[in-house]
């Protein structure tokens, strides 16, 4: 038994995987900075602040997500670090963009959002292309029991 999946199994649902489980939030982040794009684009500056509040959250709900339940479990059933910490580094990145979404918009400066939505969709793409090739991989390597006990955690996070 895996030590970093908890011992509360249930069977799993069809269809719950990891993969499906982070697709989701990937789909989720994807249309509230295209929302807040259009928002910007817009003028409405408001509602914006706003989506840019929800936007940073929602990030930091994923990275919390992949770096202390998900990346953990991966690190521990390969003994691969690299891809983790190559993940956990544009998490930062990513973070640094959504800061300076939040900045550009307290300050009315256009120009600081447009950098920050445009260094976003510069590194959003390759790290959700490597998230696309490490969840299976950690599907794959857990057993339906370990899986559900995993998603439970997951769940009980969100």
């Amino acid at each position: 038994m895996d030590p970093m999946v908890p011992d509360d199994a249930q069977a799993p649902e069809p269809g719950d995987t990891l993969t499906a489980y982070v697709v989701s939030e990937l789909v989720v982040l994807e249309a509230l900075l295209e929302e807040l794009a259009w928002a910007v684009e817009g003028g409405r500056l408001s509602e914006a602040r706003a989506l840019v509040s929800r936007f940073e959250r929602a990030l930091e709900q994923h990275v919390r997500i992949e770096e202390d339940v998900l990346l953990p479990v991966f690190v521990a059933r390969t003994g691969v670090d690299g891809p983790a910490a190559s993940l956990c580094a544009e998490h930062r990145e990513a973070a640094h963009g959504a800061g300076l979404m939040r900045d550009g918009l307290a300050t009315g400066d256009v120009a600081v959002f447009d950098e920050g939505l445009r260094f976003l969709r510069e590194i959003m793409p390759g790290h959700h292309s490597k998230e696309h090739i490490l969840y299976p991989a950690v599907d794959m390597l857990l057993s339906a029991p370990e899986k559900a006990r995993l998603m439970r955690r997951l769940r009980a996070q969100t």
